[in-house]
């Protein structure tokens, strides 16, 4: 049932881009109900979300099972856990569950920079979530990446982890990790995201309490009702949730996808970003599925 109402919770917070009709009163109608009736808690520590034994967590309201065993997959999150990591620049891949190291994904400043502006800066940040190093590899990498296929530019992400909480459980080939698509922390942020933008029955006190619950849980400053803003909780939704695949959707909503309003490096191609065309809010549909079907056209701009 939680999970139902998530799914339609997260059709009405985007029903404007989808439709032209905001409906920000019918998400938080089903974003009460997850957080009266759903019986979910946040987890202790934000890293048992992302763990092999991430079963165990009482906040993960819809998981993407993965085992190493009886689902095998070089998909899920073993494409995020081994995506992240090489023998190039790290000691020993084992200590993070893995047996292999792909050498592929790394964040960019527009995620790690929201932890600081130099990489001092993010060591130091006590919000576990990207800053003190927990989150990031940056050792060995570089801050700014001016070249996206060079491994050392850019911080790898080590969100995800193929180890239990406690650090037991031994490398493997494939991932135990499961893949949280929807958990209480989205719902929280998600609440106050329909408060501030006019729901009726929201409540901002309430929405900052949310905010300030996930903020302690990570060790970051709690802020205060005047600093909880639209454009503080879309980077607030960028600090929890990243690599989640919630940005491009979040990004959108808020108006910041396309155009040059909001940049990060490498958009649109250029090192320091670029505007890109409205088009790109919507994906080319595939020429198959066009051949298959008379009835479909082609997106625009495609």
């Amino acid at each position: 049932r939680s999970v139902a109402r998530m799914l339609l919770a997260k059709l009405y917070l985007n029903a404007e881009v989808y439709t032209g009709q905001a409906r920000y009163n019918d998400a938080l109608t089903y974003v009460n109900k997850i957080i009266n009736e759903g019986n979910y808690s946040l987890a202790s520590d934000f890293a048992k979300n992302f763990r092999a034994d991430n079963n165990l967590s009482p906040e993960i309201i819809y998981p993407l099972i993965a085992d190493a065993t009886v689902s095998q997959s070089y998909g899920n999150t073993t494409y995020l856990v081994n995506g992240s990591l090489s023998t190039e620049t790290m000691l020993t891949i084992a200590q993070y569950g893995a047996t292999s190291g792909w050498g592929g994904h790394r964040a960019t400043k527009a995620w790690y920079g929201l932890f600081g502006s130099t990489p001092g800066m993010v060591s130091s940040n006590p919000d576990t979530r990207g800053g003190d190093a927990s989150f990031f590899i940056n050792v060995k990498h570089n801050y700014e990446m001016n070249d996206y296929k060079k491994w050392t530019d850019g911080y790898p992400s080590i969100k995800y982890q193929n180890l239990n909480f406690d650090g037991s459980g031994g490398a493997t080939s494939f991932s135990s990790t499961d893949f949280p698509l929807y958990r209480l922390a989205d719902v929280y942020l998600m609440y106050a995201e329909c408060s501030l933008r006019g729901a009726v029955g929201g409540s901002n006190s309430q929405a900052l309490n949310f905010v300030n619950m996930l903020r302690t849980r990570a060790h970051a400053p709690t802020i205060n009702q005047a600093d909880l803003t639209l454009d503080f909780l879309l980077d607030e939704r960028a600090r929890e949730l990243n690599f989640e695949g919630h940005r491009r959707t979040d990004l959108i909503r808020f108006g910041k996808f396309t155009g040059s309003t909001y940049l990060w490096p490498w958009k649109g191609g250029a090192l320091n970003g670029t505007s890109i065309p409205d088009s790109y809010k919507l994906f080319p549909i595939p020429l198959t599925a066009i051949n298959a079907n008379p009835n479909i056209t082609q997106n625009p701009g495609y």
